[in-house]
């Protein structure tokens, strides 16, 4: 009788002679006895990370929080995202899971181990542009992707404005029409078939429906040519107009005349809640109405041929965006059909995920 032990997958107790004696243990039963499965909540800038998933040979989210758990507790660590963002795309609240070889009991507390002297040594690991918002003890069982239920992202576009929007924002060189934005953004809601507006998955049995809740844009406008901030609304008690130009902002009330208005830098800001979301479908989703909704396409119509002229060419642009959520089932390997334009991953956050039990939803 002959005893191995292979740490990476199974202990084997073997008798050559007797095969029905054969015992294989999962080294996975072992490792439930002494780990316990954590929740994350990350928050990073994606600008200089090839994305969230591991990856060789490139600087991934994912392969960071690996490296810094490891660190921490002086063994192998495997994480499981709610999901993948692309290279460039930010995170206010990626939620993943991983075992590690530590629980909360009364003893460990008693020692000085805590919930946050945790997060502070896995923080001591970590990269600046990443930081560990939240961390908590989970079922055995959670799941930071299959139990979720719901994700929200953001999308921003500007126009004008700080440099610095540039990490954080798609910029736009002609004014969006926000009524054609918010007309197309309201059609999203409820259950298509996106495949024009992804990659479609490879998998034969996968599929493109989702259920979309939440779809809307706003526009906010800039204090100033180089700020990063939006006007100030007045509000009951605000402080006077000389305290706020000071600041490089102004009230909305106090700015007249569309000249005026016109001159200030815009934001717009595209807010998407649903069931599920697939390779590229947000960029796609933003591309595509940016590029409709583009102002300078409308204002030489309506200066050629008037009001009406304005009307038709806007009905034609809501007459084509419903072609493209109406698409058919079997198009998703068709490749005359017309695809969605994809917005620069830049612009676009992942800003919430939900689950069903509030214990995950922190």
């Amino acid at each position: 009788r002959s005893r191995e032990w292979d740490a990476s997958s199974v202990y084997i107790d073997a008798c050559a002679s007797e095969w029905p004696k054969y015992r294989v243990y999962s080294s996975s039963t072992v490792f439930i006895l002494s780990h316990q499965r954590w929740a994350f909540r990350l928050a990073y800038d994606g600008s200089d990370f090839s994305g969230w998933q591991i990856q060789p040979d490139v600087r991934t989210v994912q392969g960071e929080l690996h490296r810094a758990l490891e660190q921490r507790f002086q063994q192998k660590i495997v994480t499981m995202g709610q999901g993948r963002t692309d290279a460039g795309v930010h995170a206010a609240a990626q939620i993943a899971h991983a075992d590690l070889p530590v629980g909360l009991d009364r003893k460990q507390e008693e020692e000085g181990t805590t919930r946050e002297s945790l997060m502070r040594g896995i923080q001591s690991f970590l990269p600046a542009d990443i930081r560990l918002l939240d961390m908590w003890p989970v079922a055995d069982d959670f799941h930071a992707r299959f139990d979720a239920i719901r994700r929200r992202y953001r999308y921003v576009v500007f126009w004008g404005g700080s440099p610095l929007l540039d990490r954080v924002g798609w910029r736009c060189s002609n004014l969006l029409d926000i009524g054609l934005l918010q007309t197309m953004a309201l059609r999203v809601i409820g259950t298509h078939n996106f495949v024009r507006f992804c990659i479609p998955p490879s998998r034969k049995d996968a599929t493109t429906i989702c259920t979309v809740n939440v779809s809307e844009w706003e526009e906010v406008m800039l204090g100033m040519e180089g700020d990063v901030f939006p006007v100030l609304r007045q509000q009951e008690g605000d402080v006077n107009q000389g305290e706020l130009r000071r600041k490089g902002h102004m009230r909305l009330e106090n700015l007249q005349g569309n000249e005026k208005v016109g001159n200030y830098p815009r934001m717009w800001i595209y807010t998407i809640e649903a069931d599920r979301f697939l390779h590229h479908m947000v960029r796609r989703l933003v591309g595509t109405m940016v590029r409709l909704a583009q102002k300078d396409t409308v204002n030489v119509m309506s200066s050629i041929k008037g009001d009406s002229s304005k009307k038709r060419s806007e009905e034609k642009k809501i007459q084509d965006w419903d072609s493209m959520l109406q698409a058919d089932l079997n198009e998703k390997n068709d490749p005359e059909a017309k695809k969605g334009f994809t917005a620069p991953s830049q612009g676009l956050m992942l800003m919430d995920v939900q689950y069903m039990d509030v214990q995950y939803t922190r």
